[in-house]
């Protein structure tokens, strides 16, 4: 198994250049012996509220890029769109894989989540066409 991880040189060197950041602004480091333990334990309570913030804007951005990964797929299958076919190959490994063993899926797509994703989206969306083209 290899030792390297590209998500943990990530976070080592977004570590250090936040500390880059700190010293430049405030002219202080995190060894700084001038805050009461009190005093860090309000700042880290600040930076958590900060982070729960950006936590939720991230998953509404997240449950937006699914809607968009279901509409690729369903076009792809309804239509055969060439490019929703590459937008979900290309994307689809941010999303949850389903082995290759247990997917039954149509040419082009990579695992079953896609395809069941796919259809209900598809099905939506000939359910809207009807109800704003009734025969």
């Amino acid at each position: 198994m290899s030792t390297e991880c590209q998500t943990e040189n990530v976070v080592v060197e977004l570590i250090r250049s936040r500390g880059v950041v700190g010293r430049k602004k405030y002219d202080q480091s995190m060894d700084r012996k001038d805050l009461r333990p009190e005093q860090w334990a309000r700042h880290l309570q600040e930076e958590l509220a900060d982070a729960l913030q950006y936590a939720e804007r991230l998953r509404g951005a997240c449950e937006l890029l699914s809607e968009a990964r279901d509409i690729m797929t369903a076009l792809a299958a309804d239509r055969g769109w060439e490019v929703a076919r590459e937008w979900v190959k290309k994307f689809d490994s941010q999303f949850v894989q389903v082995p290759p063993e247990e997917a039954d899926l149509p040419e082009g797509f990579d695992n079953e989540a896609v395809r069941r994703l796919g259809r209900r989206a598809l099905e939506q969306m000939r359910a809207d066409k009807l109800r704003a083209c009734p025969e």
